[in-house]
This record gives structure tokens, C-alpha cells and sequence, in this order.
């Protein structure tokens, strides 16, 4: 596969970012970025103050910035489109639907995207940017980026594990082998090009992305690429991809891997901080799919943090059921009245296997939450982190709605185990 990164052989790095404020190291002057990919346009010096009066904490509001910016949520510029193939949130930042610089305050754009990412953050992320196709009249200062990357706190910068930049232009590319040395070596280590759209199935689901039609027709206008030999397929013991109903099931009648995940939780997980926010590594997580697709009895024990790990699996088992855990009915049904009500009548409803993976899911979620003071993760925090994996619509498509449906519908249900599956 021709996949062009910022950094080879760091797909299994989980590092902390440093705190280090980005300047020109040329001329110490603010800069306009040109995102074509028709070859390097001259630098323009930029000015403009979009710096936060101090009393204001925006991006820590509970608020939706959607709401509080209809304007600029209206662009559709940025958009949180469940996990990528490690259990991680992305967030999706298209170029090609920035307004023009002088239709927008800059002011509002900054803290609108602050308050998106601050609903995720505590997790591990990552970030996806499609840089083709941007007008010329909607290019960014690079005193723009610079207080947007000031304005980030240490939860920010230390929890984004990939930053990918799909059809990076000549100048981007040139502009990152300069400042690389002063913002961050480490930060440098996230960040991958990403030339075609095909690509970028290796990190995320392209489905689940409604991509811009300008980004397609510039995908299209280039060489196509080879690619790497499709993944093998397995037998009757396949897990991963697989229908629930069509699952080899154990003696007792359950999903293996769920048994097995839900008791080393159960047991091993209740005191691990961060355990559902916090990733593993991709190694480790082919390595488990790849013994569970083979009918192998998996010993997390074996690998260095186990709890971790296995929580991780388990998101990666739950997205990659080609119908989600609680159906697409149920999606739309709790999108036209979503009601605690209509949970508890509707949840009995689902498949008996389905139920039976609900159920065992939110023992779980019952028993790390309630040591939520030793561990950090409440019903809350674990909705976040896993909700998008247990539901989503039929076209596939995740967008900022999507996303905050799913996490409502996962915390009713995590908050209400007791209703909905009584003892």
C-alpha cells in the first residue's frame, strides 16, 4: 500500500504530546496556507487576534456547539463519526466546506470546534482532515491554527493518537518538514498521509462517512494505487464481522468472546483507570481478532495489560457486527421518541442472543461504574466511549447527530439496567 507517513513504524506509538506553542521559525510572522494540491503558492502574512477573553471557558460547556452556533454548525465543516478500527472517536474535518475567511468570525469558528472535540476528549482520538478541494477564499491563517493549538489544554494534545491528513497538497507537506522539529518530535510521530480515499479504509470505515462530492471528484482525478492482498478469510469460527445469529456459540450458549471479556472484566478491570477511553495496541488487537477468527483460546493474561485490551476487543467486536447490537428498528424508532418508555418496551423485543449481550454488557457497565471513584469512568463516561459501537442507522452514515443519539440511547440503557433486565 503507498501510504506516505509523517513517521514509518509508529503505528503502535502512544505517546504524550508536548505543550509547545507553534511559531514561524522563518519570519516570525503569521502565514495563509494554500490547501490545493496544484503546487506551493506563495506564503501571506496574516494578522488577527482570536484569542478568548480569560473569563471564558467555552469548549468545558455542557452546551452543544451546534446549538450555540447554528451558523457555523451549518457548514457541516466538522463532524464526529464514531470509532476507527481501534476503538478510538474520530472526528472528521473537511477543508472543502470551509466558509469564506471573511463570512465567519474567526472567534466562533475556534471555540465552535473547541466545544466539539471537548465532548470527546478524555478519551483517546483521532483526527481525520480532508485538505483537497478548499477555495482559495476560505484558507485559514496560520495565526488561526496556532491559538487553536494554544488553546488546547493538556487532555487535547495528549489523548489525539492519530492525526491522518487524506490528500495532503506539496505545501502542507513542506510546511510540516519545517515546523515538525518546533512544535513536537512526538507529535510528529501521529501524524499520516493519507493520497487516495481507499487508503483510509486501513484506519476508519469509509461508509461511515457521507463524503463531500468535491473531495470524491478530486479522489477519482488521481492514479489509482495497489493494493495490499485482502485479509484472510476464516471458517465456522469466524467472531469478527459476523452476524450474531451466525456465530459459533460455546457450551453454555454464549458469544465466546463476549464470556470471556465480560468475566476478565468483571474480575481484573474494576480498578483500571480509564478502562472503555483508554486504547491498546493494534498489534495486540490484530493479534486477538486473528486467534478468536481462528477458533483459538485466547489468554489475555498473556499480553501486558489485559483489562485494557480486552475492553478494547470488545468495542472492536461490537462495530464490527454488520447489524448493530440493538438494531436498526430500534434506532429509528428511539430517534422519533426517545423516551425511557419506549426502551423498556422495546428493548425485550430484540433477538434473544442480542439481549443476552445487552445484558451481560451492562453487568459490566453496572459493576465499573460503580467503583467509578477509583477508576474515573461512570455511566457517563463509558456511554461516550462505547455507545456508537452498540447502534447506528442503516445508511451507516455516522454525522454529529448520529453520534449524540447513540450515547443517549447507550447511557437510558446503562442507567436503567435494573428496569430492563430485573433480577
Amino acid at each position: 500500500m503507498n501510504v506516505d507517513t509523517a513517521s514509518k513504524g509508529n503505528a503502535d506509538a502512544t505517546i504524550d504530546v508536548e505543550e509547545k506553542e507553534i511559531v514561524d521559525p522563518i519570519t516570525g510572522k503569521d502565514i495563509l496556507i494554500s490547501n490545493s494540491d496544484e503546487g506551493i503558492e506563495s506564503f501571506e502574512e496574516s494578522s488577527g487576534d482570536y484569542r478568548r477573553p480569560p473569563a471564558e471557558t467555552f469548549y468545558e460547556s455542557k452546551g452543544r456547539s451546534d446549538t450555540l452556533y447554528p451558523q457555523i454548525a451549518g457548514y457541516k465543516i466538522l463532524d464526529v463519526v464514531g470509532d476507527d478500527k481501534y476503538g478510538r472517536p474520530v472526528f472528521v474535518l473537511y477543508g472543502c466546506r470551509l466558509p469564506p475567511a471573511n463570512s465567519v468570525d474567526k472567534r466562533e469558528l475556534l471555540d465552535y470546534v473547541l466545544n466539539t472535540l471537548g465532548r470527546f476528549v478524555e478519551s483517546d482520538y483521532t483526527i481525520v482532515y480532508f485538505n483537497s478541494s478548499i477555495p482559495s477564499q476560505s484558507r485559514l491563517p496560520f495565526s488561526w491554527l496556532r491559538q487553536a493549538y494554544s488553546e488546547l489544554d493538556r487532555k487535547y494534545k495528549k489523548n489525539i493518537k492519530s492525526l491522518i491528513i487524506v490528500h495532503p497538497s506539496m505545501l502542507m507537506k513542506l510546511l510540516w518538514t519545517v515546523f515538525k522539529p518546533i512544535v513536537s518530535i512526538k507529535f510528529g510521530k501521529k501524524v499520516t498521509y493519507i493520497s487516495r480515499l481507499a487508503e483510509l479504509d486501513d484506519y476508519i470505515r469509509i461508509s461511515s462517512l457521507e463524503l463531500p462530492k468535491p473531495i470524491l471528484e478530486y479522489d477519482e482525478k488521481l492514479k489509482p494505487i495497489k493494493r495490499a492482498p485482502s485479509s484472510p478469510t476464516y471458517g465456522a469460527n469466524q467472531m469478527f464481522g459476523v452476524e450474531l445469529c451466525k456465530l459459533k456459540l460455546n457450551d453454555d450458549g454464549q458469544v465466546p468472546i463476549i464470556a470471556d471479556i465480560c468475566d476478565l472484566l468483571l474480575k481484573d478491570g474494576l480498578a483500571i483507570e480509564g478502562i472503555f477511553r483508554v486504547s491498546a495496541n493494534q498489534k495486540e488487537i490484530k493479534e486477538v481478532e486473528h486467534m478468536y477468527n481462528s477458533g483459538e483460546h485466547v489468554n489475555f493474561g498473556l499480553f501486558p495489560n489485559p483489562p485494557i485490551l480486552a475492553a478494547v476487543v470488545l468495542k472492536k467486536f461490537l462495530r464490527d457486527l454488520p447489524t448493530p447490537l440493538l438494531t436498526y428498528d430500534l434506532y429509528e424508532k428511539f430517534k422519533a421518541t426517545p423516551t425511557l418508555d419506549l426502551l423498556l418496551k422495546e428493548i425485550p423485543k430484540l433477538p434473544a442472543l442480542n439481549l443476552l449481550v445487552l445484558k451481560d454488557l451492562c453487568k459490566v457497565v453496572k459493576a465499573i461504574s460503580g467503583n467509578s471513584s477509583v477508576n474515573r469512568m461512570n455511566i457517563s463516561n463509558i456511554a461516550t466511549c462505547i455507545g456508537t459501537n452498540l447502534i447506528w442507522p442503516r445508511s451507516k452514515i455516522f454525522d454529529i447527530e448520529v453520534t449524540n443519539l447513540s450515547l443517549k440511547l447507550a447511557k437510558f440503557i446503562f442507567s436503567n439496567d435494573e428496569k430492563l433486565f430485573p433480577q
